[in-house]
């Protein structure tokens, strides 16, 4: 029973170290953005075409564009869990990764201010970060949104500058 008590306390003394240890594929540029955010940009392995920044996302090898996955580039980089928006697909190459056994997240990709929030929350909660750095982040985020001083009532932000290019007069 002793031994039993001390590999239990073991665990749990170590499972810090080894959640740190996970390795991540990040599917969306938001997703990304919110990991480097949270200070989990060390664990993430590979990224999405849409993940330009931080500009060290770039630097990681890139598994092609969200919606056109191919489940082998990806499985070959012998990720622990897999974060990726809501419409990442194809549907099929979703299930291969599924079916490999890998961890793989769905984070709801809502485009509202409280959208924004609850995907901040989601991908928090889905990488074991404190509460505290999460509400951090998004209170960085809620913050630069202006949400409530000027939004939308249903939470979408008032855009300040709005910008065309390659639009002749």
């Amino acid at each position: 029973m002793r031994r039993i008590a001390a590999a239990a306390a073991l665990t749990f003394a170590f499972a810090p170290a080894l959640a740190s240890a996970e390795r991540i594929v990040s599917v969306g540029g938001d997703v990304t953005e919110i990991l480097f955010a949270l200070g989990k940009g060390d664990r993430v392995v590979a990224v999405d075409s849409t993940s330009r920044h931080p500009a060290d996302a770039r630097a990681l090898p890139d598994v092609g564009y969200m919606r056109a996955l191919s489940p082998e580039p990806i499985l070959a980089l012998a990720p622990d869990h897999i974060l990726a928006v809501a419409d990442a697909g194809p549907p099929g190459a979703i299930d291969v990764l599924r079916q490999a056994g890998v961890r793989f997240t769905r984070i709801d990709d809502t485009p509202t201010v409280k959208g924004a929030l609850a995907k901040i929350a989601a991908v928090g909660a889905a990488v074991g970060e404190r509460a505290g750095e999460v509400a951090r982040a998004a209170g960085d985020v809620e913050h630069a949104l202006g949400a409530g001083e000027g939004g939308h009532a249903d939470g979408r932000a008032t855009p300040g500058l709005v910008a065309a290019e390659g639009m002749e007069a």
